[in-house]
């Protein structure tokens, strides 16, 4: 069975405009990580490390939602800043759908321990038709895991 969402968000656009909603995705995911400690708990070998560079394929179950076909998670620590622009080049060429750009990856500064942790951000469009509540669900699947955000947009009035 899939995971849990990892969050839920809510989002109010009025109907027949559109709106934007970013997701910040932390590179390291806590569901995945729980889930390798109660393994390794329970005597299985040790966790494979994980890769510096996560791309996530993303499906999206309404149609009135778009976002990029593809995002990029990146591990900050030990990468070079040229490293990680050539990165985002590469999935920016791989290519978004219509006019949106391209998930980005961006490095939050160095936390107290000096490890700069990896986000990245998924833009997502709402375009309601009509007032109403549109719900969607995100899932984001890689070689690495599967996450899940659950969204739900509301078309209000255009006149309110």
């Amino acid at each position: 069975s899939p995971p849990l969402p990892l969050e839920t968000y809510k989002l109010q656009v009025k109907a027949e405009e559109h709106g934007t909603k970013d997701l910040i995705l932390p590179y390291r995911n806590v569901q995945l990580d729980r889930a390798r400690m109660w393994l390794e708990h329970r005597g299985a070998s040790a966790r494979q490390q994980l890769p510096d560079t996560i791309v996530y394929d993303v499906k999206l179950s309404s149609p009135f939602f778009l976002a990029p076909k593809q995002v990029v998670v990146m591990n900050a620590t030990g990468k070079s800043e040229a490293a990680a622009k050539d990165t985002r080049n590469a999935a920016v060429a791989k290519g978004g759908t219509g006019n949106l750009s391209s998930a980005t990856t961006t490095t939050a500064a160095p936390a107290a321990g000096g490890a700069a942790p990896s986000v990245a951000k998924l833009s997502l469009e709402f375009r309601p038709k009509e007032p109403g509540v549109y719900p969607c669900t995100v899932t984001l699947t890689s070689d690495v895991d599967i996450r899940i955000y659950q969204i739900e947009g509301t078309g209000t009035a255009p006149n309110t």
